[in-house]
C-alpha cells in the first residue's frame, strides 16, 4: 500500500496508477490527465455521512468544474460494489480496492494541473475538515489560467 501522506503532497504528482471507474468497470489512470486540472477527494468509504456531504457540498460547484476545464475524481476505498453504493452529482466514483490513495480511516482532497502536478493537498484523517468549496473553486480559477508553457 502506497500511504497517501508519503506521496500525495504539494510540488510532487498524483501516481501514476490505475482504478476502476464505477459503474463502467472501465480503468482510469490518475495520470496522464488529458490536459484538464483534477480534484481528486478520498473518501473515508462509501457509507461516510461527513464524505457524502462534502460531496453534496461541492455539487454547487458543479459549473465552476465546467468553466475551467477541470474534472472531480472520487476514490472510494474497496472493490468496486462497495464504491458503487456512492453517487456523486458530476464527477467520476472511482475503486481503490488496495488503498493507493488513502489508508483506512483516512479522507484527503488533492488540486492537481493538467500535468498531474498537486498544487493544493489536504489530509482529513479521521475528520472531515477538509477545504471548504469556495477554496477549491479558487484553485481551479487559478490552474484554469495559468500558461501551459
Amino acid at each position: 500500500m502506497i500511504s497517501a501522506e508519503a506521496h500525495l503532497e504539494i510540488a510532487g504528482f498524483l501516481p501514476d496508477i490505475q482504478l476502476t471507474a464505477v459503474p463502467s468497470g472501465l480503468p482510469v489512470k490518475l495520470r496522464p490527465l488529458a490536459g484538464k486540472t483534477s480534484v481528486l477527494v478520498a473518501v473515508h468509504s462509501a457509507a461516510c455521512p461527513g464524505c457524502r456531504e462534502y460531496l453534496q457540498a461541492l455539487a454547487s460547484s458543479s459549473g465552476e468544474f465546467d468553466v475551467w476545464e477541470a474534472r472531480l475524481l472520487v476514490a472510494v476505498p474497496g472493490p468496486p460494489e462497495e464504491a458503487s453504493r456512492l453517487t456523486v452529482p458530476f464527477g467520476h466514483v472511482l475503486s481503490d480496492p488496495g488503498r493507493q490513495l488513502a489508508g483506512p480511516g483516512s479522507a484527503s482532497v488533492m488540486v492537481a494541473d493538467r500535468y498531474g502536478q498537486i498544487f493544493h493537498a489536504a489530509h482529513a484523517g479521521a475528520s472531515h475538515r477538509l477545504p471548504p468549496v469556495r477554496e477549491l473553486e479558487e484553485w481551479l480559477k487559478y490552474l484554469g489560467t495559468l500558461c501551459p508553457e
